[in-house]
């Protein structure tokens, strides 16, 4: 049985302290900055999106293999500001393919995808279904493509086979075989069903 636990990998594809506060802080910038545009777009029509496309269906491939599949309602497109992002205002759905082709699915209400970062921000009901019945909800995830990492400072849910938690910040792959975790509170399960002990692990 594999416990939660706090570690720091060794594994290349983690990302440091500094690159993920990097992240969020140019995020931060540029959605005040993008609320600024939009307060400004009735006198500025440069800060209109360059198009509104609907019902569309991206497909990702990375070296002619397919590595996500991105549907959504309503995609706005800004890739005529300097700071280039698309807006999904109804929400999205993406697929995730791993190297052996199994499916994950990411879901939330609303999302922003920061093109030149390749980093996306979902927001508001944001739910990861892994191939392997695992589930991570919370209100905001983001997803940085490149390399291929999930991060969030929101509290969240995490729950599969074996164990059920709640925590307050996290960082992990997509196949969450590395993730590291602020305080964790929840219940680890047992093929007996015996009850055990709650357990409380801090950074």
């Amino acid at each position: 049985m594999k416990y939660p636990t706090n570690f720091t990998p060794g594994d290349q594809k983690f990302i440091s302290l500094v690159q993920r506060l990097a992240i969020v802080l140019v995020i931060g910038i540029a959605s005040c900055e993008n609320t600024q545009q939009q307060n400004q777009s009735q006198n500025h029509p440069k800060y209109s999106p360059v198009g509104i496309a609907y019902n569309i269906n991206f497909v990702y491939t990375d070296s002619a293999r397919v590595e996500a599949i991105l549907k959504a309602p309503v995609h706005v497109d800004y890739s005529n500001l300097d700071f280039e992002y698309s807006e999904f205002p109804q929400g999205l759905e993406i697929t995730f393919f791993d190297v052996q082709g199994n499916e994950n699915y990411l879901y939330a209400n609303y999302g922003l995808i920061y093109n030149q970062m390749r980093v996306a921000d979902l927001q508001k009901g944001v739910r990861l279904l892994s191939h392997d019945g695992a589930q991570l909800t919370t209100q905001q995830l983001y997803w940085d493509s490149k390399n291929k990492w999930l991060f969030t400072e929101e509290t969240f849910n995490f729950k599969n086979q074996d164990y059920e938690f709640n925590g307050q910040r996290l960082d992990a792959d997509r196949g969450f075989s590395n993730y590291q975790s602020g305080q964790l509170m929840g219940s680890l399960f047992i093929q007996d069903e015996e009850p055990i002990d709650t357990i409380l692990t801090d950074e």
